[in-house]
């Protein structure tokens, strides 16, 4: 799992916003690819990483390992 960051510019004013997604990374054949599982939106950076890190914890305690399929 890692944090993706999204760099949206407003076109009229020109101010710049970041987006943060959740993804996860899995293989088709020998190509990486990237699954968005959740959008976080306009987050501070840290607290961003803060939340993933807090998800990974929760979901080691029941002992999923980045398998969201356990979850959904």
């Amino acid at each position: 799992m890692f944090i993706k960051t999204l760099v949206k510019t407003d076109k009229k004013i020109g101010k710049r916003y970041n987006y943060y997604r959740l993804c996860e990374s899995y293989h088709i054949g020998n190509k990486v690819r990237h699954r968005s599982i959740v959008s976080m939106g306009k987050l501070n950076g840290l607290f961003a990483y803060l939340v993933v890190a807090t998800i990974r914890y929760q979901l080691k305690n029941k002992g999923i390992h980045h398998d969201w399929k356990n979850i959904v």
